[in-house]
Parts: C-alpha cells; sequence; structure tokens
C-alpha cells in the first residue's frame, strides 16, 4: 500500500470497507467539496448577522431621525405637519403655508452646483503627483551605469582616478536631472489620468447623481452618494469583419454612480460617519437590476440566476 497507510470508509449497510490512500482519500474530499465556492453554514450565518444589524438600524433611525426627515420633506413641499395643521385648524387659522424653506433650498443647491459641477478645466477636483517621486529601478540602473560611464571616461581622459568628492557632485547632477524627468513625466501622466476619470464620471451618471445628492443635502440632514458601481451593460461596439468595421452590440462592465435614497439608508445606531459601524441600504432590485451582476466580480452568478427562475416562476419577493 502506498505511503503504509490506509483509510478505510464503511459503505451504509454494505458490510463493506473501502480502502484509500491519503492521496485518494484527499481527491475525494476535494471532490466532494462544493464547487460554486459555498459554505452553507456560513452564509446562513452571515445572513442571520445581517437581518440583526439590519433590526437595531431601523429601530434606531424611526425612533427620531425618520421623524425629522418627514418633517423636512413637508416643509420642503410646503406642508404642515399633521400635528400642526391640527392645531391651526383648531383656533380657524390660515392654512396657508409660506414656501421660504422651499426657495432657500432651491438656492443652496444653486450655489452648490455652481461651486461643484463644473467639468474640464473648471472641474472642482484635480490630481496633482507626489512632490518627491521615486526613481523607478530601471532608472536607477541607468543612472549607475552612466555615472559608472562618466567615471570611466574621466580615468581615460586625465589618467587619474576621480575623487569621491567629484563623484558625489556628478550623481547629485545626474539626479537631480533625473528627477526633472520623473517631474515632468508626473505631471502628465497626472494630466491623463484626470482626464480618463472625468470620462469614466460622465460615462457613469456622476453629473446627475451628484445633482440629486445635493438636493438631499439642502433637504434633510444627510446626503448620500454611492459609487463606483459596476455593472454589466450593453454598449454599442465597432468589431473587425472580413466586410470591415461594422457596428454590433456587445457587454462591458461599466462603473457608475448614483444616489441613494436617504429613506432606504440605515447607519448603525450611534454611528457618526461612514467608517463608525456598518452601514445599510435597503435597495429593491429588479430583474434588469440583477441581470446586470452577473459576471461582475464579487456577486454569485449562480444564486442570481436562481433567484431569476424563482421570479419567473411566480414572484420572488423575500428581499
Amino acid at each position: 500500500m502506498a505511503d503504509g497507510a490506509i483509510d478505510r470508509v464503511a459503505y451504509a449497510g454494505s458490510g463493506l470497507v473501502r480502502v484509500m490512500t491519503p492521496a485518494q482519500a484527499a481527491a475525494a474530499t476535494t471532490a466532494a467539496a462544493p464547487t460554486d465556492g459555498q459554505n452553507q453554514q456560513v452564509i446562513q450565518g452571515l445572513a442571520g448577522y445581517v437581518r440583526k444589524c439590519w433590526h437595531a438600524a431601523r429601530d434606531a433611525k424611526m425612533q427620531s431621525v425618520e421623524k425629522r426627515m418627514l418633517s423636512a420633506v413637508r416643509r420642503r413641499r410646503g406642508e404642515y405637519d399633521p400635528e400642526k395643521l391640527s392645531q391651526i385648524r383648531q383656533f380657524g387659522g390660515s392654512e396657508i403655508y409660506m414656501m421660504l424653506t422651499s426657495n432657500k433650498c432651491r438656492a443652496a443647491s444653486s450655489w452648490l452646483r455652481d461651486t461643484y459641477g463644473g467639468t474640464g478645466s473648471a472641474r472642482p477636483w484635480t490630481i496633482e503627483p507626489t512632490a518627491i517621486p521615486e526613481l523607478p529601478p530601471d532608472l536607477m540602473e541607468e543612472a549607475m551605469q552612466e555615472a559608472a560611464a562618466t567615471a570611466q571616461q574621466y580615468i581615460m581622459t586625465t589618467g587619474q582616478v576621480p575623487t569621491v568628492a567629484g563623484m558625489r557632485e556628478a550623481l547629485m547632477r545626474l539626479r537631480d536631472r533625473m528627477m526633472a524627468d520623473i517631474h515632468a513625466e508626473a505631471r502628465d501622466a497626472a494630466d491623463r489620468m484626470a482626464l480618463k476619470m472625468e470620462d469614466q464620471l460622465s460615462e457613469g451618471g456622476f453629473q446627475r447623481a451628484f445633482s440629486e445628492f445635493i438636493d438631499d443635502l439642502v433637504t434633510f440632514p444627510t446626503a448620500i452618494i454611492k459609487g463606483p458601481v459596476v455593472r454589466r451593460k450593453r454598449r454599442l461596439e465597432w468589431v473587425q469583419e472580413a466586410a470591415g468595421w461594422v457596428p454590433k452590440v456587445g457587454e462591458r462592465l461599466v462603473m457608475e454612480w448614483e444616489r441613494v435614497d436617504p429613506f432606504r439608508f440605515y447607519p448603525s445606531p450611534f454611528a457618526t460617519n461612514v467608517d463608525d459601524g456598518y452601514m445599510i441600504e435597503h435597495i429593491p432590485l429588479t430583474r434588469r437590476a440583477l441581470t446586470e451582476m452577473i459576471g461582475v466580480d464579487g456577486y454569485n452568478e449562480k444564486a442570481i440566476r436562481e433567484v431569476l427562475e424563482l421570479h419567473g416562476r411566480g414572484g420572488f419577493h423575500n428581499w
């Protein structure tokens, strides 16, 4: 028997014993393991933890925050709170609501859009290279080779070995020249990255999401913008064929930004910022939204297809 060891696995009810080497036993264990990387016990435990956090966050928000948010919405729309309206009607007062809050909110959102909503040369953000870029290893090696060649040429020309001070001065001049070249290259790279980022923000709907974010910011106690969210989208692409370049509909992963509804956002109780505890967003998912997650890193394609199949049979409403 290989390795001088055996592993006996009893066949239930058959009275037989199967003999395997350690290698065969390991292979059988691997083959029996789930192929989709899902551990049901872990998944169920995680789902239970998320549901527990959700109930805690929801209850904490409903106690005071949600009432304040509803009051903010009414003031923005020009409506009295039910209690206030009841008091007005009791003494026969006027129910006309002066739209001062709405006017102030519109003015504030306009100012913020003018300040932060620029594009191109007027965009409100920039990318700056680091003050002292690090020399890449290949440039360091090139500098050392150039310094050695300079020293060799000095020896051949003068017949003397250069002093340590002279070599240090030559190396410093060489380093300064290379640093200037690297600074220029880093600046060009930063400019190219800024253009790429602006293109990604434009294609991902950042301006629309940011505009909605500003409306929330001047209305509610808080506002949330989320991104980048990676989704699979259908896009028109040019494909080269025998007859030349032809347009075809293809799919690719794109980054998108979106405004989060404050009424569907639940931070952990007593949280003061996004890094202080967990954050939960209640997301109603359509068939299209689920389909766009297929093939995206971090999502289980098998589970998504099962949910789509269940929904197609008769609806699936367990969020």
